[in-house]
Order: C-alpha cells, then structure tokens, then sequence
C-alpha cells in the first residue's frame, strides 16, 4: 500500500504522438505509508476516452518537484536542487528524462513558465532564468536578479510575474520582470499581493489569480 500525494501542477497538450490522445500530465509524490520518505513520479494519464482516465506511463523525476511547462515534445519540470529536468513526452507511453540545466552553485528552481519556445525558471535565492526549452538540454539565453525567496513564476506576455515570500513582509512580493529580450530580462517593478496565487489567467489587461483567500483581479494596464 502507498499513500500518494498530489501536488496541483498540471499541464494539458490536445494531441500527443501519433495516437491523437488527449493527455494530462500530473506529478505526484509517491510514498510508502508508514515513511515520510518519497519520491516524485510523472504521470502520463489519456484522458479522451469518456468512461475514465488511464495511465499510460509512470516516469520517476529526481528532485524535489514542484512545477512544470511543456514546450512542443519537451516538458520542463521545476526539481529543486536537481534543477530543471527535462522529459520528452513526444510518445506519451514512453516518456523519458533527455537533459537538466543546473543554476547557479546552491540555487534551488522553485517554479517554471513557458514563453513560446521558451522556459522561465525562477531560483529560491534570488535569480530569473530564461532557457531555450526547444531541445533536450535546456540552454541559458538570459538571467536576471529577483528578490530571494521566489516561489512561483507566470507569463503575461512578455512579462513574468515572479511571486516571493519573505519573513520581513506580511504580504506576497511580486516582481515584474520583461523578458522580451531572453538575453537581457528587465525588471519593471514590484506589488503586494494578499495571497500566495499558485492558478493565474490573463485577459486582455486583467490578471484573474486563484488564491487561498479566494479570486483576487489586478489591472495590468502597460504604463
């Protein structure tokens, strides 16, 4: 018997390989139910099929996972001190771990965003990094500074929004970093936000984040 932890991370692709399959992807922490020792595993679930779900395959990830973004065959997935581990899910019963990129010596990644062909991963200490997520390896194109704690990170456009959480500030710090250039990431600004938003959705100039404290709205009008 185990007892499975699910982490709310998922990622959808309509089609997958050449079996035209809905598919989801889910990480899970596995672990035996009278140890708090696990590990963490892909799931890959084809989820077309009216009646249920069925898991096609089941693939360990090193790390402590904790995001993940999917980039044409490759999914880039956010392991701590493992950093971003790379799987090619092009056959979804057969995935497989191709690549990493490892940031900065004691960096942990705490989050991954897809931005077209590329990945923005934010480390716990206090940097940004955009990747070029279209191969195997991952390739550093850019990073830039953020503040230490960085928890989570979500495209709106351009513009990576890069949630932190620190003991000097009773509220979540938000760094707005543009990553037009991928070479030369800026930061536009900062705002307090009344909770941590691990779900967020952009419209038009409207920026709709799922919080523990319920539907938060910010205007994201450019200045």
């Amino acid at each position: 018997p185990c007892d499975t932890n699910i982490v709310i991370t998922f990622e959808a692709r309509p089609t997958v390989g050449d079996r035209g399959a809905s598919v989801e992807f889910v990480l899970a922490q596995v672990r035996a139910y009278d140890t708090t020792a696990g590990h963490w595993n892909l799931f890959v679930v084809e989820v077309s099929a009216p009646a249920g779900a069925t898991v096609l395959a089941r693939l360990h990830v090193p790390g402590e996972v904790s995001g993940m973004a999917l980039v044409g065959r490759h999914l880039h997935v956010a392991a701590g001190s493992a950093g971003v581990q790379t799987v090619d899910v092009g056959e979804p019963g057969s995935p497989r771990l191709v690549g990493a990129f490892w940031p900065q010596p004691a960096d942990t990644v705490a989050d991954v965003a897809a931005h077209g062909h590329e990945v923005v991963a934010v480390g716990e200490r206090g940097t940004l990094y955009v990747l070029d997520g279209r191969n195997g390896t991952p390739e550093l194109l850019g990073a830039a500074p953020v503040f230490a704690g960085a928890v989570a990170v979500h495209m709106f456009g351009t513009r990576a929004h890069v949630s932190t959480i620190s003991r000097a500030a009773p509220d979540v710090q938000v760094e707005v970093v543009d990553v037009a250039d991928p070479a030369a990431p800026a930061r536009l600004g900062a705002y307090a936000a009344t909770a941590l938003f691990p779900q967020a959705r952009l419209d038009g100039t409207y920026a709709y984040l799922a919080t523990a404290r319920g539907l938060v709205v910010y205007h994201a009008e450019p200045r």
